[in-house]
């Protein structure tokens, strides 16, 4: 599901839209990416890469760093607030100055946690997906 959610929102061609429609357009592009891969990462990935009882705790250390690090990555404060503000449907989207920024809410507070530019969100979306891409191709596929 998670590919072919990516796979629909990256046929859209907001570039090609109207100027007066190219921020809608490209805001529901980026979104239509994020959802799903933050979905799958607070969910059965995340889980899989960080839980207490997982199955790869007992490799992660100097002798597997990359996979060590895909698990650090998954647990720094940063993307962990942004993940948590898509999985709990809270999030905004601002535009200052022709920038456009995504602000995660705690769900249960109503507070902004963090504010990341576009391109920071989406550093943070293309990292995700690869660990989901790497683990598919690696552990599950055929399975």
């Amino acid at each position: 599901m998670l590919f072919t959610c990516i796979s629909m929102a990256a046929r859209a061609r907001w570039q090609d839209v109207p100027d007066e429609m190219k921020a809608i357009t490209a805001r529901g592009w980026f979104l239509g990416r994020w959802i799903p891969t933050f979905l799958i990462i607070d969910g059965p990935i995340g889980r899989f890469m960080t839980g207490e009882d997982s199955p790869l705790k007992i490799h992660f250390g100097v002798e597997t760093p990359v996979l060590t690090a895909a698990k650090e990555f998954l647990i720094e404060r940063t993307f962990k607030l942004l993940r948590n503000g898509f999985a709990h449907w809270g999030f905004d989207w601002e535009v200052v100055a022709n920038e456009s920024f995504v602000v995660a809410y705690d769900w249960e507070r109503d507070l902004p946690i963090a504010k990341l530019h576009q391109s920071e969100a989406d550093a943070y979306h293309i990292v995700a997906f690869a660990i989901v891409e790497v683990l598919h191709d690696s552990m599950f596929r055929g399975r």
